[in-house]
């Protein structure tokens, strides 16, 4: 490694409006995913039962990624089944790089796309200072730990 990190970030959850907007889709007419079929657990298998299986047809090829595309018919939709607690859950669990949910809201004609791995909380500190072996030493990494804990203390305990 030639060049040393600029940033240290933590992720922490998803923004609640973004869950929001995801679960206000009546219908769901497209969803993307990028993810490592490698890290998914058996809840997730479970909860997305049918993504699951497609992902774990191409997984036996042992790629180190899977991209998945499905679209419909605004008119048919796709049935949703476990799909909005799976999205949330590979989300949340930092094992996909793309998931992307298209949809209605009730009554509405305009297709939103909720795109939960830019919509995640994060916090970043730019040129925190390596040790000489090329790392953030203990210290450095707790130091901003706390400080990101700090400042998503009222995230984390439910209020904005």
């Amino acid at each position: 490694m030639n060049e040393t990190p600029k940033q240290y970030e933590f992720l922490v959850k998803l923004k609640p409006d973004a869950e929001a907007r995801l679960d206000s889709k009546d219908t769901l007419t497209e969803l993307e995913i990028k993810i490592n079929p490698n890290q998914m657990t058996s809840a997730m298998r479970q909860e997305g039962k049918t993504l699951a299986q497609a992902i774990d047809t191409v997984g036996k090829l042992n790629p180190k990624s899977v991209y998945l595309k499905i679209s419909a018919k605004a008119e048919d939709g796709l049935v949703k089944a476990g799909i909005k607690k799976f999205l949330k859950m590979i989300a949340r669990d930092g094992i996909a790089s793309t998931v992307r949910a298209t949809g209605f809201d009730d009554g509405s004609d305009t297709p939103e796309t909720v795109d939960l791995i830019k919509d995640r909380e994060k916090k970043v500190f730019q040129n925190v200072s390596l040790s000489s072996n090329k790392r953030w030493s203990e210290a450095v990494r707790y130091e901003h730990l706390e400080k990101a804990y700090n400042g998503w203390k009222k995230i984390l305990l439910g209020s904005r």
